[in-house]
């Protein structure tokens, strides 16, 4: 499924991204190492990941909220992908 940049901002903000106990909720998704959370980020955004890394999504750039959309899908998907890759070759980090 492919994620649209307002899905993209509040799975990652959250659906109030102002206010204070969603952003300490939320913190836990920036901060945190969970394999858990990091499976379920690949399996949501990976197809939306490869189409913004193939320029399919420049269009996003457009606004404010669809340029962040694309940094987050492509930074967070990109460091998902290269954590699971150095699991896969039993990395220590």
């Amino acid at each position: 499924m492919e994620e649209t940049a307002r899905e993209i901002l509040s799975f990652w903000f959250g659906p109030a991204a102002g206010d204070a106990v969603v952003a300490k909720r939320q913190g836990k998704l920036w901060w945190s190492k969970n394999t858990r959370l990091d499976a379920i980020i690949r399996d949501r955004f990976a197809a939306t990941h490869q189409r913004a890394a193939r320029g399919e999504l420049d269009h996003w750039a457009g606004t404010p909220g669809g340029r962040l959309a694309l940094v987050i899908v492509l930074d967070r998907e990109s460091t998902t992908a290269e954590l699971e890759f150095l699991r896969q070759r039993g990395s220590s980090f």
